[in-house]
């Protein structure tokens, strides 16, 4: 018993960050999005030949889109985190 006791504990431990990591993802999602927009604006400016730069309409597009998809992905990796906690709970022998 002691041994499903121990990997019981480790999906406690994995859920336990995933729930973090999604929480993280969600709340830091525009200072996240505004460096990979600042990222990729570098890039493109000193590889034009692969892709033009873009003009501020499209980087205020792909900031808007990739804070939406930051905080989706969180919400998502979150809402996993709880589902499966909760089902790892029911496991539990009384």
């Amino acid at each position: 018993m002691a041994n499903l006791r121990f990997w019981l504990l480790v999906e406690f431990m994995i859920l336990a960050n995933l729930a973090f990591a999604g929480a993280a993802l969600f709340y830091w999602a525009k200072p996240m999005a505004q460096r990979y927009n600042a990222w990729t604006i570098r890039f493109r400016e000193r590889h034009p030949q692969i892709s033009k730069p873009p003009t501020p309409e499209t980087t205020s597009q792909n900031y808007k889109t990739l804070v939406v998809a930051f905080r989706v992905t969180g919400v998502i990796l979150f809402a996993e985190a709880v589902y499966f906690f909760v089902h790892a709970i029911q496991r539990i022998h009384r």
